[in-house]
């Protein structure tokens, strides 16, 4: 993964942050508020577990009362959302019981370039 100042690159994969923007290759990946901040804070810790309470606190704040389930349709709709767009990869993984980790095939193992 090449990180260019806020902008990530992982095989098929571009997050241009400032843009609010994810590409496949060349197709833009439409995502909802919530599926990008989710993606982002995923990516910006590649192959790091980061926690269900981590998540829910960075992407709704310390004061959001929801639970584990409605985490857990939210990576799933990003889950489809990536597939849908022809990654060939599937990089967020579970950690059942603790979290998620973004795990692209690509990174070397040293982290970001």
């Amino acid at each position: 993964m090449q990180d260019s100042g806020h902008l990530l690159a992982c095989g098929e994969l571009t997050i241009d942050i400032p843009a609010w923007e994810v590409r496949a290759g060349s197709r833009i990946v439409n995502l909802t508020k919530t599926e990008f901040e989710l993606l982002v804070v995923l990516a910006t810790s590649p192959r790091k577990v980061v926690t269900h309470d981590d998540l829910t606190r960075r992407v709704w704040g310390d004061g959001w009362f929801g639970d584990d389930g409605n985490l857990a349709v939210h990576v799933s709709k990003l889950r489809r959302k990536l597939g849908e767009s022809g990654l060939s990869q599937r990089l967020i993984r579970t950690i059942r019981g603790v979290g998620y980790r973004f795990d692209p095939q690509d990174l070397p193992a040293g982290g970001w370039p």
